[in-house]
């Protein structure tokens, strides 16, 4: 099977419009007086191949099936062209696919490690505050969530609020053994660093903003519903940058006052804002740049996992270059069906107990 970097040597990159210094390799902060200004080249980058490319990339969403869709048609149809696409199947090959994944395994690798939690309308008015995995599954068991109706245990958080959002935290390195990473990628540019998961109940989700790196989004358990729109509507968007990494928009984007955003409600009259919803198993590929709010669908808590890929930017052509071993402290995929038979059976021990 033909890898994404193999594939993406015969693309020819002479018309890509890029900032010089920029094409086919990594870019480099030192080649910029500073981080504001790096990012901005690629912001820039992006949205100039997105509005090159926009009568092929807003679209509604194509929906391929895991096995039935080549590295080769990934990177031609879709990451060079920054191309949003939802992958059906894809935790099928794992040591745990999607259909084994619940809150009580969670528990059974998180425990009492420490656990972020945030809420907030923006990221300007965001609030983020940490304690451990096992007291934040017990305040949503507290809050009467369809999944913990059965349940009743002692909560000892700071307060019973089912606003606050588990986001962007590492995966524990127990679990590890039992996800893969993408295969579309080089397996360097899939870093553990750079892979968070994301777990909340219904209601719970991120805020309109964009990313600057490549992402797989896989959904694990409930349903995510994410709404997307292409990096060259920056703009409309009055999106800024809130880190050298992110771009936030002041807009909710599901109730737009248009007097105030006459040019984000004109997107929404004219088509440009898409809608899908993950259920678990799928995996969601969304290329650097593109705007997108999340948000929680069912009343169970959800889990998703984000496979961010360190600095490659599809569009722009540039793939991060194998510069060192990978970060992993255990290895991707390694669980055996032995170890999986255990785990499955421990867990249900547990629950009838």
């Amino acid at each position: 099977m033909e890898t994404f970097f193999s594939a993406s040597n015969k693309i020819k990159t002479n018309s890509c419009s890029i900032p010089a210094g920029f094409l086919d390799r990594i870019p480099r902060e030192r080649e910029f007086s500073s981080s504001e200004e790096y990012s901005s080249a690629v912001n820039k980058a992006l949205e100039e191949e997105s509005r090159k490319h926009s009568e092929r990339i807003e679209r509604d969403l194509d929906v391929v099936d895991f096995f039935k869709f080549s590295a080769e048609e990934f990177l031609y149809e879709y990451a060079a062209l920054g191309k949003p696409l939802i992958i059906k199947n894809s935790t099928t090959k794992w040591p745990l696919p999607s259909k084994f994944w619940s809150i009580e395994l969670l528990e059974r690798f998180f425990g009492d490690s420490e656990y972020v939690v945030r809420k907030g309308d923006d990221y300007t008015s965001m609030q983020t505050r940490s304690e451990t995995f096992t007291s934040y599954i017990a305040s949503l068991r507290k809050s009467s969530f369809n999944v913990f109706e059965s349940q009743d245990l002692d909560c000892t958080t700071q307060e019973i609020d089912a606003s606050w959002y588990g986001a962007n935290n590492w995966i524990p390195p127990g679990l590890i053994p039992y996800i893969d990473i993408p295969k579309y990628y080089p397996s360097w540019t899939s870093r553990m660093l750079d892979t968070k998961i994301w777990v909340g109940p219904e209601g719970t989700g991120a805020h309109l903003h964009s990313d600057m790196h490549d992402n797989f989004v896989v959904q694990l358990i409930g349903e995510k519903r994410f709404t997307l729109i292409a990096p060259h509507h920056r703009a409309s968007l009055g999106a800024t940058s809130f880190t050298s990494n992110l771009m936030s928009s002041p807009i909710d984007i599901h109730n737009i006052e248009a007097s105030r955003y006459p040019e984000a409600a004109l997107l929404k009259e004219k088509g440009k804002i898409f809608e899908y919803t993950l259920h678990p198993g799928d995996a969601l590929y969304l290329p650097a740049g593109w705007f997108h709010s999340t948000r929680n669908l069912n009343s169970d808590v959800c889990c998703s996992i984000n496979f961010w890929q360190a600095a490659c930017y599809g569009s722009a052509r540039v793939i991060v270059p194998n510069i060192g071993p990978p970060d992993w402290i255990v290895k991707p995929g390694s669980a055996t069906k032995q170890d999986v038979e255990t785990l499955l059976a421990s867990i249900r021990n547990s629950q009838n107990s």
